[in-house]
């Protein structure tokens, strides 16, 4: 074989080599990507309990499921409830909670709180653990929240419920 030859021949398996390393290598972090990143703050970032990729994006009625049942007294409307809670879009990405901060004390049933919470946390016990899917309409609607929730959003809301007076 002439030398010629075996000098392309071996520089058509660098190159090939040279491919297949590159394609195993881990990628680049896509400087586009809009997932959440954690920063590190001295406090660690609130996760949802439970994934929530399996609520839809868009709902027409408030969603309730009891993760855990409480025994103590129940939330009725004009109670004044203490919470642990952490909002977050539909995609998992948290927007709020209380983790690492003091636990949320609001009346519950007279508007203080957007409508899917006081529809929502209505009938559950101390001691529960709640997860509300709450339609845009009974959430931040039309007209979002703050910056932080876009318009006609559907937000999900783990709740542990600490105290009712």
């Amino acid at each position: 074989m002439n030398t010629k030859y075996m000098f392309i021949y071996f520089l058509v398996i660098l190159v090939v080599i040279g491919v297949i390393y590159s394609l195993n290598q881990k990628k680049p972090t896509n400087p586009f990507d809009n997932s959440p990143i954690s920063l590190p703050s001295g406090e660690p970032t609130p996760q949802p309990t439970t994934p929530p990729t399996q609520a839809p994006v868009s709902i027409t009625k408030l969603l309730i499921e009891d993760t855990q049942v409480g025994t103590g007294t129940p939330a009725a409307s004009g109670n004044t409830i203490t919470v642990n809670y952490t909002g977050m879009f539909t995609d998992g990405k948290v927007f709020d909670s209380s983790e690492g901060r003091q636990p949320l004390t609001v009346e519950i049933g007279t508007g203080k709180v957007i409508a899917g919470w006081d529809q929502g946390i209505i009938g559950m016990r101390m001691g529960g653990k709640r997860r509300l899917i709450i339609p845009a309409d009974l959430a931040y609607g039309q007209k979002g929240a703050g910056g932080v929730i876009p318009p006609n959003t559907t937000l999900i809301f783990d709740i542990e419920l600490l105290d009712v007076k």
